[in-house]
């Protein structure tokens, strides 16, 4: 089944979200289904990016992105169902990627997501 993609197009809220999240530079933060990297380009003014995505089009967006940023993100192209991340984050952004996931998957994928966390 074919799913509808859904960016966060409003650069205003992008950038008032990041500010909220109060990042340091030390700070690791996991961003699953970065997408285009409406996000990603504040979060990788602030801390440590991993960015975790499947789609190509979307990874071909980020890797140029990434040039722009001097290759800070670490970009995986993988499924998040999949991923095994080498250390813990210090913070995960999930945006907009839930609803591809069944009540089963959501579940996992939120154990997971603890699992990732320093806290």
């Amino acid at each position: 089944m074919k799913h509808d993609q859904h960016f966060m197009v409003d650069e205003k809220l992008a950038s008032r979200i990041v500010d909220y999240a109060n990042l340091s530079t030390k700070d690791r933060v996991l961003e699953v289904g970065p997408g285009k990297g409406a996000l990603t380009k504040y979060l990788v003014k602030k801390s440590k990016v991993t960015a975790v995505e499947i789609d190509a089009v979307n990874l071909t967006v980020l890797r140029e992105m990434n040039k722009l940023e001097s290759n800070k993100i670490d970009i995986v192209e993988l499924d998040i169902l999949l991923y095994k991340p080498k250390q813990q984050f210090d913070v995960i952004v999930c945006d907009m990627i839930l609803h591809f996931l069944s009540a089963e998957n959501i579940k996992s994928m939120i154990k997971k997501i603890q699992s990732w966390t320093k806290i």
